[in-house]
């Protein structure tokens, strides 16, 4: 039978839920590349889409909002968001 303090007996290096440092660096380097990556979409997004454009998509996609939600958010209705969108 499994008795749970069993589990402090397992080696760091066989825990489930540790992290070597090679896990961290790889985490990161990718939180590193992320942010780079979203800066570069923020400043197309500033250069080719219109203001209603892109508060529809950064309420939609960055902050999770429905396109109801973001319609409510943004004074218009669901399709007008879902048009900017697309």
């Amino acid at each position: 039978a499994f008795n749970p303090q069993d589990l402090d007996k397992l080696p760091a290096q066989r825990a489930m839920w540790r992290e070597s440092p090679e896990d961290v660096k790889e985490a990161e380097e990718w939180g590193r590349e992320l942010r780079r990556l979203l800066r570069w979409v923020r400043g197309a997004m500033d250069r080719r889409l219109t203001p209603r454009e892109r508060a529809a998509i950064e309420r939609c996609y960055f902050e999770g909002r429905s396109f109801r939600e973001a319609g409510g958010a943004m004074g218009k209705n669901a399709s007008t968001v879902h048009r900017a969108v697309r």
